[in-house]
C-alpha cells in the first residue's frame, strides 16, 4: 500500500504522546485506506484528515478520566467540581457574598469611571501638560481669574518668550437662519493660533491660517465633526459650503477631527482677527487666553514673565494698577470645582469596598470554620496542604470574580442614573467661565482595576483563614473554635468602623446640602421663566430701548403672565459685567479705578424676579424717562463703600458717559448670583434706557409651570421682530439648581453608599452572632439543662459582641470626623464635629448593630436541651 502523505503525521500531534507511540501507525494506515476507498482527491483527503483529527478529543477525555499523564489537571478538575457542588449546597451563602461584592464593585466602577473620564481623561490634543489658561487677576478687588482685553492679549502674545504660542478665545452665539427664523448655536471666536496651541489638525479641509489673521479676507468658519454629520448629513462637498448666518454667509473651510472637544464645546469656530482685537478698548475685557508652554520653560518662569508683562502694561495704562497675569494648567483648573467631590467619592467607595471585602472575608471565615470536620476528613483521606488551599482559594476567587462581573454589568445602568443627576456645567472657581464636567468613561482599564481590587482584596483579607490550610491544620479540629470566633469579631469591628464613618459623612452632606437648598438667594425663582433675547447692537440706544420695551409690552399681554422685565444678563449664568465707579460725594477719589459689577435694568425687572428693597425705595416709572439719574445698590455694595453711613442719597458715576451723576435711591437685598454657597458681589443697578446692551435677559413671572409658557412667550417676542434670536430658554429654578447640583449629587451618592455600607455591616454582625450560636449549640443546651435562663444566654452573646461594636463606633467616629475635616470644602455652614449629625449617625449605627446582634442571640435561649444533648 502506498504510504500516506507525510503531513498526515503532523496531525498525530493532536493525540497524547503515549497514544501516538502505541497506535500512530495504525491510525495513519486506517485513514489512508479510507481515503483510497473514497477515491484519492480533495474530498477523500478532507475525510481522511477528519478521520485522524476527529478521534483526538475522545482520546484526551479518556486519558483524563484515567488520570494518565494528567494528574495535576485531573486534580484541579476534581477540586473544581467539588467546589461547585459545595457552593450549590450553600446557595444562600453564595447569593449573599455575590450580591454584597457586586454592589460594592458596581459603586466603585461607577466612581472610578468618573475619575477616569474627568480627572484622568484622554484629551484630544498633544502634550496636554503644556497647555495653559492665562488669566488677568486683581486679588485686591476680589477678581482672581478674569478675562483680558484684546490689546492686552496682543501685548502678551508679542512680549512673551516662555509661551511658544498664545491664542485668544471667546464663547459666543451664532445665529443661523432657518426658514426665516434664527437658530442659535454656540460658537467660539478664536485667534488664528488657537488650533496650533492645541496641536490639532483638520479632518477635512484646513484650519485658520495666516490669511485669516486680518479682517477683509473672507468670512471662514470651521465646524466640528458632529456638526458635519448631524446638521449637514456628512456630505462630501462640505469644504467650501456656505452657511447662512444672520448677518453674512460664512464659508466652511475645514472640519475638526471626530474626537476633538475643547472645555466649552461648540459646533462652530469663527476667526478673531488681529485688527479687530486691537480695535477693542483697553478697558473692554472679555477674552480668555489659552497658551502652550515653551519646551525649555517652566510654569514658574512663565508666571514670572507674565507678571512682568502686566507690570509694563500698568505703567502705560494706570487702569491696570494692581493687576497681573498668571497661568495655570488647563486641565487642572477645569476640574478644580469637582476634584474635591470626586476624591471624596473615591474615598467613600473605597470604604464601601473595604466593608464588602471584610464582609466577604467574614462569611468565608465563618463558612471555613463550619466546614472544619469536612476538611479534616479530606485531610485524613490524603488531601494535602496544596489541595485544601486550592479548594478554599477556588471558592474565594470564584465568588469574587462572579460578584465583580455582575457589578460591572450593572455599572452602565448606574452611570446612566448618575448622569441624570449631575449638572451639565459648572463655573471655574473665582471666574465667570463655565466648563462641562463629570464625564464618565467605563473602559477596560476601569473594568480590570475593579475586578483586580475585588479578587486581590478578597484573597488578602481571607489569607488568615487560607494560612490554616497552608500549614496543614485541620480547621475546626486542631484549632479552637473560640479563636476563630474572636478573629471573626475583629473583622466585624472593621465593618462597623467603616460604616459609621460613612454614616457620619452622609449625615454631614445631608445637613450641608439642606443648608444650601434653604439659603435665600435673593430672588423668587419659582414661577420665573428666563431667556436671552435680541441682537440689536446695530441700533442706537434709543432704538434698542424701544425694541426691548415693545417686547416686554407684548409678553405682558399674554394670559397667565403677571409681569416681565429686562436685564443685561440672567443671574446665575456665571456672567459678569464690570463698570468703573467714581464716588462723587467724597473729597478724595482714589486715583486707581474702582471696578464693581453693574446691571442695566428696566422698570419691571425688580418686581418680576422678586428682588426686595432693604432701605430706600425701588425704581419708579419716572426713573426710566430721559437720561438716567438714579441707581440702586445692593447690601454688599453699601457695606463695602459706605461702612459708616447710609448709601441712600449718595452720588456715583460710571465710566459710561450716559451714566453720570447717579443718586442712590435704594439698597436692595443681595442676590447670590454665583449660587447659595457664594458671597454676593457688590452690585450697582441703573435704568436700562441710557445705554442698553443689544442682547437682554428677559424675565417673565407666570402663573404655573414656567416652561408651559415658553412657546407663547417666544411667539410674542418674534411678533415684534421675527429675525431676532432667542436662546437659553429655561426656568430660573434650573439656573439656581445648577449651583447646588454638584453637592446635591454628592449627597445622593454618599448617602446611598453609606446606606449600603450600613446594610453590609449589619449583615456581618448578624452572621457572626448567628455562627456563634450555631457552633455553641451543645454548650448552650448543657447550660440550659443545668438551669441557665434563656435571657442569660442572650445577654452573654450581646456582651461578647458589644465591645467590638462600641470600639467600631468609636473608631468610625474618629475616622468620620477626620475625613470630613479633610473634605471641609464640601461642607456649607456645617462643622465636621456637628453634634446633631454625630448623634444621629451613632444612634442609627448603634441601633442597627443592636438589632443585628439581638435577633440571632435570642436563638440561643430557644435551643431545646434534650434535642441538642441526644443528637
Amino acid at each position: 500500500m502506498t504510504p500516506p502523505p507525510r503531513w498526515f503525521r503532523l496531525l498525530l500531534r493532536l493525540y497524547p504522546k503515549a497514544h501516538r507511540e502505541d497506535y500512530g501507525d495504525e491510525i495513519l494506515e486506517a485513514a489512508e485506506h479510507q481515503r483510497r476507498q473514497r477515491g484519492i482527491g480533495p474530498m477523500g483527503t478532507v475525510r481522511a484528515v477528519w478521520d485522524i483529527a476527529g478521534g483526538a478529543p475522545g482520546v484526551w477525555i479518556d486519558t483524563m478520566r484515567r488520570g494518565g499523564g494528567m494528574g495535576t489537571t485531573r486534580g484541579w478538575g476534581l477540586d473544581a467540581r467539588f467546589v461547585l457542588r459545595s457552593l450549590w449546597g450553600s446557595r444562600g451563602y453564595v447569593a449573599t457574598a455575590v450580591v454584597v461584592l457586586a454592589c460594592a464593585v458596581a459603586a466603585n466602577a461607577s466612581v472610578f469611571s468618573y475619575v477616569r473620564g474627568t480627572l484622568l481623561p484622554d484629551v484630544p490634543y498633544s502634550n496636554p501638560d503644556e497647555v495653559l489658561l492665562v488669566w488677568g487677576s486683581n486679588v485686591t478687588e476680589g477678581q482672581l481669574r478674569d478675562v483680558v482685553s484684546g490689546p492686552n492679549f496682543l501685548d502678551l502674545r508679542e512680549r512673551s518668550t516662555t509661551l511658544s504660542s498664545v491664542a485668544a478665545l471667546h464663547s459666543d452665539a451664532a445665529y443661523l437662519m432657518v426658514d426665516g427664523r434664527p437658530v442659535v448655536l454656540d460658537a467660539q471666536e478664536v485667534s488664528v493660533e488657537f488650533f496650533d496651541v492645541l496641536g490639532v489638525d483638520a479632518h477635512r479641509g484646513r484650519l485658520f491660517e495666516e490669511e485669516d489673521r486680518m479682517s477683509g479676507n473672507g468670512a471662514p468658519v470651521v465646524i466640528t465633526h458632529a456638526f458635519w454629520h448631524d446638521h449637514l448629513g456628512g456630505r462630501e462637498d462640505v469644504v467650501g459650503l456656505p452657511l447662512d448666518f444672520e448677518t453674512d454667509p460664512r464659508t466652511i473651510i475645514g472640519v475638526l477631527p471626530p474626537d476633538f472637544e475643547f472645555i466649552a464645546p461648540a459646533p462652530l469656530f469663527l476667526p478673531a482677527h488681529d485688527d479687530q482685537l486691537a480695535a477693542y478698548a483697553r478697558s473692554n475685557i472679555h477674552w480668555n487666553i489659552v497658551a502652550r508652554l515653551a519646551p525649555s520653560a517652566s510654569l514658574e518662569a512663565a508666571n514670572r514673565e507674565l507678571a512682568e508683562i502686566m507690570t509694563e502694561i500698568s505703567r502705560e495704562w494706570a487702569m491696570y494698577e494692581g493687576w497681573t497675569f498668571f497661568a495655570e494648567p488647563l486641565h487642572d483648573i477645569t476640574v478644580a470645582a469637582v476634584r474635591p467631590v470626586i476624591l471624596a467619592l473615591t474615598g467613600t467607595v473605597l470604604l464601601v469596598l473595604l466593608v464588602a471585602l471584610v464582609n466577604l472575608a467574614t462569611l468565608f471565615r465563618v463558612r471555613a470554620f463550619a466546614r472544619g470536620p469536612e476538611l479534616g476528613v479530606r485531610s485524613a483521606l490524603g488531601a494535602g496542604t496544596a489541595s485544601l488551599t486550592r479548594v478554599l482559594l477556588m471558592e474565594t476567587v470564584g465568588i469574587a470574580v462572579v460578584g465583580a462581573t455582575l457589578g460591572l454589568v450593572a455599572t452602565p445602568f448606574i452611570l446612566d442614573r448618575v448622569a441624570a443627576l449631575v449638572p451639565a456645567w459648572v463655573a471655574i472657581p473665582d471666574s465667570a467661565a463655565r466648563v462641562p464636567i463629570l464625564s464618565a468613561q467605563l473602559d477596560p482599564a476601569v473594568a480590570l482595576t475593579s475586578i483586580g481590587i475585588a479578587v486581590i482584596g478578597s484573597i488578602l483579607l481571607s489569607w488568615p483563614t487560607l494560612r490554616s490550610a497552608l500549614s496543614g491544620t485541620s480547621l475546626g479540629v486542631r484549632r479552637g473554635g473560640h479563636e476563630g470566633i474572636r478573629g471573626t469579631r475583629l473583622l466585624v469591628g472593621v465593618e462597623v468602623a467603616a460604616a459609621t464613618a460613612l454614616c457620619i459623612g452622609a449625615g454631614l452632606m445631608l445637613r450641608s446640602t439642606h443648608q444650601l437648598l434653604t439659603t435665600d438667594v435673593g430672588i423668587e425663582a419659582e414661577g420665573l421663566l428666563t431667556m436671552m433675547v435680541g441682537d440689536v447692537w446695530g441700533l442706537d440706544a434709543e432704538g434698542r430701548t424701544a425694541y426691548f420695551e415693545e417686547v416686554v409690552a407684548r409678553v405682558e399681554q399674554l394670559p397667565g403672565v403677571e409681569s416681565a422685565g429686562m436685564m443685561g444678563y440672567v443671574d446665575f449664568q456665571a456672567e459678569d459685567d464690570y463698570a468703573r465707579v467714581y464716588f462723587l460725594d467724597r473729597e478724595l477719589q482714589p486715583v486707581r479705578d474702582i471696578r464693581e459689577e453693574w446691571r442695566r435694568v428696566d422698570a419691571g425687572l425688580f418686581a418680576s424676579v422678586g428682588m426686595r428693597i432693604a432701605s430706600g425705595r425701588t425704581f419708579d416709572p419716572d426713573d426710566f424717562q430721559g437720561t438716567p439719574r438714579s441707581a440702586i445698590v445692593n447690601q454688599a455694595f453699601a457695606t463695602k463703600h459706605y461702612p459708616d453711613g447710609d448709601a441712600v442719597g449718595q452720588l456715583v458715576s460710571t465710566h459710561n458717559a450716559r451714566y453720570r451723576d447717579l443718586r442712590i435711591i435704594g439698597v436692595s437685598v443681595d442676590v447670590r448670583t454665583r449660587g447659595p454657597a457664594s458671597v454676593a458681589p457688590p452690585m450697582l443697578y441703573v435704568p436700562l434706557q441710557g445705554d442698553p446692551r443689544g442682547t437682554q435677559g428677559l424675565h417673565v413671572r407666570v402663573q404655573g409651570e414656567p416652561m408651559a409658557f415658553a412657546e407663547s412667550v417666544r411667539d410674542a417676542v418674534w411678533s415684534v421682530d421675527p429675525s431676532q434670536p432667542i436662546h437659553w430658554v429655561s426656568p430660573m429654578t434650573q439656573w439656581v439648581s445648577m449651583w447646588v447640583a454638584v453637592p446635591r449629587t454628592a449627597r445622593a451618592l454618599v448617602s446611598s453608599l453609606a446606606g449600603l455600607a450600613g446594610v453590609l455591616a449589619t449583615i456581618g454582625i448578624f452572621g457572626v452572632v448567628a455562627y456563634t450560636v450555631r457552633t455553641r449549640r451543645k454548650e448552650f443546651g448543657v447550660r440550659l439543662a443545668l438551669g441557665a435562663s434563656p435571657r442569660r444566654l442572650e445577654r452573654d452573646q450581646l456582651h461578647a459582641i458589644g465591645p467590638i461594636i462600641v470600639l467600631g463606633l468609636a473608631a468610625g467616629t474618629v475616622i468620620g470626623i477626620a475625613g470630613a475635616s479633610a473634605a471641609r470644602a464640601l461642607l456649607h455652614q456645617v462643622e465636621p464635629t456637628d453634634p446633631l449629625t454625630l448623634g444621629v449617625a451613632l444612634t442609627v449605627m448603634g441601633a442597627a448593630s443592636l438589632c443585628a446582634s439581638l435577633l440571632p442571640a435570642r436563638r440561643a435561649g430557644r435551643i431545646d436541651p434534650v434535642e441538642v444533648i441526644h443528637r
